[in-house]
């Protein structure tokens, strides 16, 4: 009777939403646990079947007990009344002595070992927040700095302490933390390889944002029907809020960086002004204005030219130049040389 009352009590809280197939399956199970205590000497169920069935379905009327189209709830008064409950008592201790019939036995009570402790620090909603921080933030600085150093580890790190306890817990499926991973490499693949902020962009933000989310809410792949909107709606909450922190603190950073204080060690304070000297490109190619010469490829609209016995890189002013046709240097802009073709 316990097992069927803590079937009831779990489908009470959704029952209204579940779809008929999942109903069927608790119609079943729950008539056939009633049914699992058989019958009296009278013939007479010791569980009646049809009051296990109203307790996950509103349809099933019982007389004289559930005729108001509302899932089936009983007060203990009423279990015992109705043969679902074998009595009250006031403490475990009566339950062992009275009904168990034991006169001596050592009651355990359960404490939360280390590991749950851990477990449950892991999963809480401000440390999760903060491990999303920590992954966009590492993120977005690994992509403005060269090569791969401490932002890239913080955010690896930060993304195993928050898929791991969420996978132990069977929240985070194996497709969703592919999900994630498929992500980083759009993000990856936008920044350094494609100019601008274009659909790999787009799409990687939108997978990792969508499998933080999912793997904090306990769907079975796209099967959502046993999940609460209160738990979407946590989810939701709990990324977004460690992303806008992430932006926060970014934002503060970037502020910071070249000020006074700690944090202005970590920008180049030399002033390299252009009176004392200090150039950002090249000056020497700017002599090459005028020139003419050979385009050793094709030029579509960059490609090499030889002038002399030099080969530089060039890019041609107007359309396409075929190899081996005469040009002529005409501008020189930006560290590159600009060649138009002599017919």
């Amino acid at each position: 009777s316990s097992a069927s009352m803590g079937a009831a009590t779990v489908v009470n809280e959704t029952g209204a939403a579940m779809p008929d197939k999942y109903q069927s399956y608790m119609r079943a199970t729950m008539r056939a646990t009633a049914e699992s205590h058989g019958k009296d000497e009278s013939g007479n169920w010791r569980r009646n079947p049809l009051i296990a069935e109203a307790m996950v379905d509103e349809r099933v009327i019982v007389p004289n007990l559930c005729d108001s189209g509302k899932v089936l709830t009983l007060t203990a008064n009423e279990a015992i009344a109705q043969k679902y409950c074998e009595g009250i008592v006031d403490n475990v201790d009566e339950i062992i002595s009275q009904k168990l019939r034991y006169e001596t036995y050592t009651l355990q009570e359960f404490k939360p070992s280390l590991f749950d402790d851990i477990a449950g620090f892991l999963t809480h909603p401000a440390f999760q927040a903060l491990m999303v921080t920590l992954i966009f933030g590492g993120i977005f600085m690994e992509l403005k700095t060269p090569g791969i150093g401490l932002p890239s580890a913080i955010a690896c790190t930060a993304a195993v302490l928050y898929f791991t306890p969420l996978y132990i817990d069977g929240l985070a499926a194996n497709w969703e933390i592919l999900l994630f991973v498929i992500g980083i490499i759009l993000l990856i693949f936008e920044f350094l390889v494609i100019p601008g902020f274009g659909i790999a962009g787009i799409s990687g933000s939108i997978l990792i944002l969508g499998a933080l989310i999912l793997a904090l809410v306990g769907n079975v792949n796209f099967d959502f029907d046993f999940v609460s909107a209160a738990d979407i709606s946590k989810g939701i909450i709990t990324v977004i809020s460690g992303v806008i922190i992430s932006v926060a603190l970014l934002f503060w950073f970037f502020q910071k960086i070249g000020s006074k204080g700690p944090l202005g060690r970590l920008a180049l304070q030399a002033d390299q002004a252009t009176e004392k000297g200090y150039i950002g490109v090249p000056s020497e190619l700017q002599e090459y204005i005028g020139k003419e010469g050979l385009a050793a490829t094709i030029l579509r609209p960059s490609g090499k030219i030889t002038i002399g016995d030099r080969q530089f890189d060039a890019v041609a002013l107007h359309g396409y130049i075929e190899k081996g046709a005469g040009i002529k240097v005409v501008k020189y802009e930006n560290a590159q040389l600009y060649v138009i073709e002599i017919k």
